[in-house]
């Protein structure tokens, strides 16, 4: 059986999700008006973790080059490398031993209507393999996550949490119960 216990360590914000038997998880879909949410999205299916999320664009404007206060689908192409390689300082899985690596990482943008050449959201969607029986830290120091939701849903239970602080931490201990 899953169980998910809540607790709060300042001045970071931690969820504590028990032994979880990764086989009997599934992930549970979240909908909202497309390519923009306040959702944090964390998913546990089988030995994988996911991280679904909208970014905030000012928290990406250092990569306006013409600093106009927009930043254009050119301006993401040319710098889609560094892009992720900052994102990967912010926003980061470790067990104690290492950082994990995600196996999937991709960045969908929803580009404005009346000139698709500038970025309205851009989604961050990434895919871990966990460790079993490993505890496993989701953190990011992105200044956007105050007043975001973080979901954490699987077959069994659901939890959810308003952010009140930039800085978030979850822990997530994988393995099975006996």
């Amino acid at each position: 059986m899953l169980s998910i216990l809540s607790r709060v360590r300042q001045p970071k914000p931690c969820l504590v999700f028990g032994w979880l038997s990764l086989a009997t998880l599934i992930s549970t879909p979240v909908y909202a008006h497309a390519g923009h949410n306040e959702l944090i999205q964390l998913r546990v299916n089988n030995q994988q973790l996911g991280v679904d999320m909208s970014l905030n664009l000012a928290d990406l404007m250092r990569f306006d080059r013409n600093q106009d206060g927009q930043l254009t689908r050119q301006e993401f192409v040319e710098q889609q490398t560094s892009i992720k390689q900052w994102l990967q300082t912010q926003i980061q899985l470790k067990t104690k031993q290492a950082n994990l690596k995600p196996t999937w990482f991709d960045l969908p943008l929803e580009v404005d209507a009346k000139n698709l050449s500038v970025i309205k959201h851009i989604r961050l969607i990434q895919r871990y393999d966990l460790p079993v029986k490993q505890a496993v830290k989701f953190q990011s120091q992105l200044p956007s996550f105050k007043g975001k939701s973080l979901m954490f849903a699987s077959d069994e239970q659901f939890y959810m949490t308003n952010l009140t602080t930039n800085a978030v931490e979850v822990l997530v201990q994988a393995g099975t119960t006996e």
